[in-house]
């Protein structure tokens, strides 16, 4: 069976759940052209359905783990780890930061802090957060259930942005995407 959370996870998820609500309510850039294509609402959506039926069948698809409570606690932390890279990649962007895709052409490449690596540390905060949760839920199926609607939306979300970001800067995110990494440095 797996381990029951202690009774403060879900408060702690409820203020993770806050605080990313909080960064996100960005003003619109106005000089800036609105190029989302809809994938905003396609990870929302997503996300939102992982994570509810992550939770749904927590404890009907419970599952034999070792050290249980072990596994809950260090999927807390690397849930803290993927919000605080989330929130850094965020602040490092400041104006530039926005819920759906927009781009203008006075818009500059950013390569600073976490972007010095990652094209998109933000999502993969979200992914490390949301792969934390799947940890803290202690078994694999409630895990997949977390991650893999998520890295979706997502994987849509990149193609769109980066095809926008081309469009609008041109050769300085090129050359930027050839010295960085999507997601995962080294890997991905």
């Amino acid at each position: 069976m797996s381990p029951p959370l202690p009774d403060w996870v879900p408060l702690a998820l409820g203020v993770a759940m806050a605080v990313e609500e909080v960064t996100s309510l960005c003003p619109r850039r106005p000089e800036a052209t609105q190029a989302d294509s809809g994938s905003k609402h396609l990870i929302v959506w997503l996300t939102a359905a992982g994570f509810g039926l992550a939770f749904f069948f927590w404890r009907r698809l419970a599952g034999v783990v070792p050290f249980p409570h072990l596994l809950t606690w260090a999927g807390i932390a690397v849930t803290l780890l993927g919000i605080a890279l989330r929130q850094w990649a965020i602040f490092t962007l400041g104006r530039f930061f926005t819920r759906t895709v927009q781009v203008s052409g006075d818009q500059p490449v950013v390569d600073r802090g976490p972007y010095r690596l990652l094209r998109h540390p933000s999502y993969s905060g979200a992914l490390l957060g949301a792969l934390g949760v799947g940890f803290a839920l202690g078994n694999l199926p409630c895990l997949l259930l977390v991650v893999l609607p998520m890295a979706v939306g997502l994987g849509v979300r990149i193609r769109v942005e980066e095809r926008a970001l081309l469009s609008a800067i041109g050769e300085p995110y090129r050359a930027y995407m050839k010295r960085s990494w999507r997601l995962v440095p080294f890997v991905l």
